[in-house]
């Protein structure tokens, strides 16, 4: 099973060298991933009608974020309170839309115009600011903050704000439109902007190595050109970071966490690659 893994993805990194995407070849699936949202099972059971749940979901519009990184340090990042509901109002709203109900998708509407309205992360540390921080592990020490976790964290949780976003973008007035673009306009340009097509040399990492958070301001603004632009930047950093052998520059050599670090990469590249697949890049 690896060796067969190994040839096709083999195969997809010969055929994207061979040719360039562009934008007349970019085709937006109504909700990022697929056209037609459903009711499945495996995406998880959260809904908005359990108070517990949809409480938990709505403390991400009072969540000082900065003050919860601050709780964690090098080696571990306390993200529980910003992860965990970000990860539940995306199963939510999901299932909402699967089964097409009604009132769970206007509460779902709700919390996302109360997020904009409240300017949620915007106030965490941007990229320019990162400039002026230690480097985490800073003198070898792990319990050292890392400010770069800060950003990292507020710009993939907003990202999957943008997703959701996507999800119910048919369902929004346009008022509610307007409230909702402000907010991904100035985040996109804190968060998204700053690293859109940054070359990194090392590994590859969360979001499809930052592709992803590109990916989904182009399906919001339907910007082809954007889509197709980060699709050849990123199976170029593919073809640079993954080896023939099957190993990934940085991932797999990093001690004892290499395995899981290894297939951190692994899975993040299959998702973007899948993303490409459908989006027909």
């Amino acid at each position: 099973m690896k060796k067969i893994f190994l040839i096709l993805f083999s195969i997809f990194l010969c055929l994207s060298a061979e040719a360039k995407v562009k934008s007349k070849d970019i085709s937006f699936p109504k909700h990022f991933y697929i056209d037609k949202i459903k009711s499945c099972s495996y995406v998880g059971g959260e809904t908005f009608k359990s108070k517990y749940k949809k409480a938990r979901i709505e403390s991400l519009i009072r969540l000082d974020w900065m003050s919860e990184w601050a709780l964690g340090n090098s080696r571990s990042v306390n993200h529980l309170n910003l992860t965990g509901p970000m990860s539940s109002y995306a199963v939510a709203t999901h299932n909402a839309i699967g089964n097409n109900d009604k009132t769970d998708i206007d509460a779902a509407k709700g919390i996302l115009i109360k997020i904009a309205k409240a300017n949620v992360l915007l106030d965490t540390i941007g990229k320019e600011e990162l400039k002026k921080k230690p480097k985490c592990w800073k003198d070898g020490n792990p319990e050292a903050p890392c400010w770069y976790h800060a950003y990292e964290f507020a710009r993939d949780a907003f990202t999957n704000y943008l997703l959701i976003a996507i999800y119910l973008k048919d369902y929004l007035s346009d008022k509610e439109i307007k409230i909702v673009n402000k907010y991904i306009k100035k985040m996109h340009k804190k968060f998204i902007k700053p690293e859109e097509f940054l070359e990194k040399e090392k590994g590859f990492y969360a979001m499809g190595n930052g592709g992803i958070p590109n990916l989904a301001y182009a399906h919001w603004t339907n910007n082809k050109k954007l889509a197709a632009k980060e699709f050849n930047f990123r199976f170029k950093n593919i073809e640079e970071v993954f080896y023939d052998d099957g190993y990934i520059n940085n991932n797999s050599f990093r001690g004892f966490r290499a395995l899981w670090y290894h297939s951190y990469g692994l899975n993040s590249a299959l998702g973007y690659i899948y993303l490409a697949k459908n989006w027909g890049g």
